[in-house]
């Protein structure tokens, strides 16, 4: 019996990433990319991320800089939001929500394009086949 857990235990750990181990057995990481693509004569992106628990700040992007953060998710309740602000422009959406699991952020990642005509969504980094999310 006891042979039988110790199999299970060594299957469950071995067909899961370093990752999804240091972050626990049942919990994921995720890196939420944020790049300002804007036209490099403009002003610079003014970025503030938060969840409920953690407050990333504020960040002031040049062109082609980007932020990013790590972290592992509770698959019932991690939810990111950002404010982005640009040339008298404010909006602000949630960059990750533990619900799109399955349908946006399928690689662990979820990078955001910001452009001048709003943003740009891929779940791989480098991006492929970036989507419009949003206009500004």
């Amino acid at each position: 019996m006891v042979v039988k857990y110790l199999l299970l235990l060594f299957v469950i750990f071995s067909s899961n990433t370093y990752e999804t181990i240091a972050c626990g057995l049942f919990n994921y990481k995720y890196t939420v990319y944020v790049v300002n693509n804007l036209p490099s004569n403009s002003a610079p992106l003014l970025l503030h991320c938060a969840s409920g628990n953690d407050d990333l700040g504020d960040h002031v992007l040049s062109t082609n800089q980007d932020f990013h953060f790590d972290f592992c998710e509770n698959p019932f309740s991690t939810l990111f939001f950002c404010r982005f602000r640009w040339n008298g422009k404010n909006t602000a959406f949630d960059v990750f929500d533990a619900s799109w699991k399955k349908n946006r952020c399928t690689y662990d990642v979820c990078y955001y394009s910001v452009q001048s005509d709003g943003f740009y969504f891929s779940d791989t980094n480098p991006p492929t086949n970036l989507v419009k999310l949003s206009s500004w």
